[in-house]
């Protein structure tokens, strides 16, 4: 119950309509996002939590799911102004490389 009192404080302040989350998994943080939100670009090096995200996802938020490494994103600078990660990063190998 903490940990999603935990999410539901730190999702709740995104002002921003896209977010990259890092770490998506199964979508646990889709229902604390607030209504301002729009489009959730969701990260996460494993396939199986990424394919037990796609039966939470309602069509509320656009989602794109990318399976990859936190470690090796590819985006241009500057193309994402807000990034959320919450309970993740203790997962990532190089941290560093990912932040």
């Amino acid at each position: 119950k903490k940990i999603n009192e935990g999410r539901k404080n730190i999702l709740s302040k995104i002002t921003e309509e896209e977010i990259l989350e890092i770490g998506f998994g199964t979508g646990i943080n889709l229902k604390f996002y607030p209504q301002n939100v729009k489009k959730i670009i969701g990260v996460d090096a494993n396939k199986g939590m990424l394919q037990q995200a796609h039966k939470k996802i309602n069509g509320k938020i656009e989602i794109e799911l990318i399976h990859q490494s936190s470690e090796s994103l590819t985006f241009p600078d500057n193309s994402i102004s807000a990034v959320a990660s919450t309970y993740t990063l203790c997962s990532i190998k190089e941290i560093n490389a990912a932040l």
